[in-house]
């Protein structure tokens, strides 16, 4: 990974992270990017730091060494001071996408159109607290291809959902340790030029 960082032009500083060289070495950083087996030795308040001396967009990546994954982290009222976010993409984007329209509860609707930018999520609803998790979410929606986030909804369908050009989806929302079923209506019209994908809960 570091190697790929320096081979797109970008220059890596490689360091361990002490508290005696943690500002120093983030200084002027857009991204910094940890080893979560480092995490353990870190100073308590190493991501407050971070965001202070970093540079924007201040993105911090934690490499999580078991199932080797990169995950965003954000600040957070936490005692550790930051949480992992979701990452970015379409295949996230989907999922914040109807998570946020089940919330907003029945009627909650959203189109989906390609070559067009994806509908911002917090247009799809008035909740404080929606709004706020929304806002921690890592989304550049002018990079997000509505293309792709189209098939990956299409693609869930089943052999017979397939014939059709209207199907129910159903999920299951887990919110604090509750969980309920939540069933949505999709709608496919494609012509040559478009596909546009239209989502209603029921």
């Amino acid at each position: 990974m570091l190697i790929a960082f320096g081979y797109a032009g970008h220059r890596v500083w490689i360091f361990e992270g002490h508290a005696s060289a943690l500002t120093a070495g983030l200084e002027h950083a857009e991204i910094l990017l940890l080893d979560s087996g480092m995490l353990p030795l870190l100073q308590n308040d190493w991501m407050s730091v971070a965001q202070r001396v970093m540079d924007p967009p201040r993105r911090v990546l934690i490499h999580r060494r078991e199932p080797y994954a990169l995950m965003p982290a954000i600040p957070a009222p936490t005692p550790q001071g930051w949480t992992y976010s979701e990452p970015d993409g379409e295949a996230s984007y989907v999922n914040c996408l109807l998570t946020t329209l089940a919330k907003s509860g029945a009627g909650a609707a959203a189109k989906l159109v390609t070559a067009a930018p994806l509908p911002d999520l917090t247009g799809l609803t008035q909740d404080a607290a929606e709004l706020e998790w929304i806002a921690t979410l890592p989304f550049r929606y002018d990079q997000l291809d509505a293309g792709k986030a189209i098939e990956l909804l299409t693609n869930r369908r089943s052999v017979w959902q397939r014939l059709k050009n209207e199907w129910l989806v159903k999920t299951m929302l887990i919110t604090q340790g509750k969980q309920r079923t939540c069933q949505f209506s999709l709608r496919l019209d494609a012509d040559k030029t478009k596909r546009v994908l239209s989502i209603r809960v029921l």
